[in-house]
């Protein structure tokens, strides 16, 4: 490059400034300190090639004196590149220390410094053009400024001829005529503010060859830069299959995830069903329609397949968002079968709230009498009553009287014998009357047999024996009536040993 001076040295200083976070620096004879506080993450953008060009008032290239550039060729012009107190050129194995950049610009305001060798006061106006993740022609943003003014900075005018001088490019391009970028992927890199002075010297320790304090002045300038991601949501899983599903019933749900996944807030618009059986799913519950999402939340949607038809069904899950794209996407799939039974009663729901009484009604006809019930239980025992006055004397009880007149023992065999004895009972049928009669009975292993009776007058009589226990037996008198009853005339009781 033309009219370069290694003796003199260009200076430009960076502040970093983000999401309300500011970053004080100070610059000495070193560089720049900075008691950073907070650092913003990277974007996907990354600065690559600064180039200070002087201009005229039009911002059309002057080519001398005083260009300075990151770019290797030319060490003798390079500019040293700061942020955060941190020189951020990278070495290289040239006569000098300095060399080109890479730097991934953080989310927010990237303010930074540079300095360059020489000071020029004769150039009315100095230019910063940038390129961007390795693009070597032309550059993204051209911007100038007067020099040491204290105005906003201008915007190249498009095609205008500028020097490039980026790493590969050319020496001489062409003005994008624009202060802000935006990357392929929606990143987007806007010029805030750009300043410089030619005119004032300041440190000279920092050029290609490192000249030291020998008091030769530098140009300063400074450049800040706003790079914004664009917001950037994920969902997952992105397809849900939901397998066979009886045609008019609905499936169980199934959950879609979406999440902030960049460095802006999401914006969720809302949620719908497109395709050839969007009919065949429904959403069960919707938690993300509306909703503005913050960086690394997340919100669930619930999808459920309920198919019209018999046969494959397929549909998107389409979630509106700004996105870049406009929306996030989840494939549906499933298959209806027929239905192989009756349809199932669903589960009984709670009883409903009791209603209020109604009025009564008019009484009815009498009905007609029922059949008697059973009886009912016995009731217990009353208290027994009063005993009653005594009653006449009643007729004395009928005597029976017997003893033995003559007993004998006959034996019929070694182990048997047989005693027979005569008794004689008296029956005194009144006090001045007895009546007799003579009964024989025999004794048989201690049995008793009756084996005679007798008559008392005309009265028909009959003699009965029980036996009780031990040879004793109760004899009774019996009269004999119609019918075959009896009357008991008397009874007495006798041993037979």
């Amino acid at each position: 490059m033309s009219s370069r001076d290694p003796t003199r040295a260009l200076a430009l200083t960076a502040v970093l400034c983000l999401f309300g976070l500011f970053a004080s620096s100070t610059s000495t004879a070193a560089g720049v300190v900075t008691d950073q506080a907070t650092v913003a993450p990277d974007t996907s953008v990354a600065l690559t090639s600064i180039t200070i060009d002087p201009e005229d008032q039009t911002g059309q290239t002057t080519n001398a004196p005083g260009a300075w550039s990151t770019n290797l060729a030319d060490p003798l012009s390079q500019v040293a590149v700061w942020r955060d107190g941190q020189l951020l050129n990278d070495p290289y194995a040239g006569p000098g220390t300095l060399g080109e950049v890479n730097i991934p610009l953080q989310e927010g305001d990237n303010t930074f410094t540079l300095r360059g060798t020489g000071i020029f006061p004769m150039n009315p106006y100095y230019g910063a053009v940038l390129f961007f993740d390795g693009q070597q022609t032309p550059p993204q943003i051209a911007v100038y400024n007067q020099n040491a003014g204290t105005g906003p900075f201008m915007v190249q005018p498009a095609r205008t001829t500028i020097i490039g001088s980026a790493n590969g490019g050319l020496f001489f391009d062409k003005a994008p005529g624009a202060s802000k970028y935006t990357s392929p992927d929606g990143t987007t890199v806007e010029v805030i503010s750009y300043s410089i002075d030619a005119t004032t010297g300041g440190s000279d320790e920092v050029s290609a060859y490192a000249l030291g304090p020998d008091g030769t002045p530098d140009t300063t300038a400074t450049l800040v830069l706003r790079a914004i991601s664009p917001p950037r949501a994920a969902v997952s899983p992105p397809s849900v299959a939901f397998g066979e599903q009886v045609v008019g019933r609905r499936s169980a749900a199934q959950a879609v995830t979406v999440s902030n996944v960049g460095l802006e807030p999401v914006q969720l618009y809302g949620v719908s069903f497109a395709g050839l059986d969007a009919d065949s799913f429904v959403i069960s519950y919707d938690g993300c329609s509306g909703k503005t999402l913050a960086v690394s939340t997340t919100c669930t949607i619930g999808v459920r397949f309920s198919p019209a038809a018999v046969g494959p069904a397929n549909a998107t899950l389409v979630i509106s968002d700004n996105e870049l794209a406009g929306a996030q996407s989840v494939t549906l799939s499933g298959s209806g079968d027929p239905c192989p039974c009756a349809p199932v009663p669903g589960p009984q729901g709670p009883p409903g709230p009791q209603g209020s009484t109604g009025a009564t009604g008019s009484q009815g006809a009498t009905g007609t009498q029922g059949a008697t019930g059973p009886q009912g239980l016995t009731g217990a025992i009353g208290p027994q009553g009063a005993t009653g006055p005594e009653g006449p004397a009643g007729r004395a009880a009928p005597k029976l009287t017997g003893e033995a007149s003559s007993c004998t023992t006959t034996t019929t065999t070694k182990t048997e014998s047989i005693t027979t004895c005569t008794y004689t009972f008296t029956y005194a049928a009144t006090a001045a009357a007895a009546n007799a009669a003579v009964i024989a009975t025999a004794n048989v292993r201690g049995h008793v047999v009756v084996v005679a009776r007798g008559q008392i007058r005309n009265h028909k009589l009959r003699l009965t024996f029980r036996h009780l226990q031990r040879g004793r037996y109760q004899v009774a008198l019996l009269k004999l009536k119609p019918h075959h009853k009896t009357a008991l005339i008397g009874h007495s009781t006798i041993v037979i040993r």
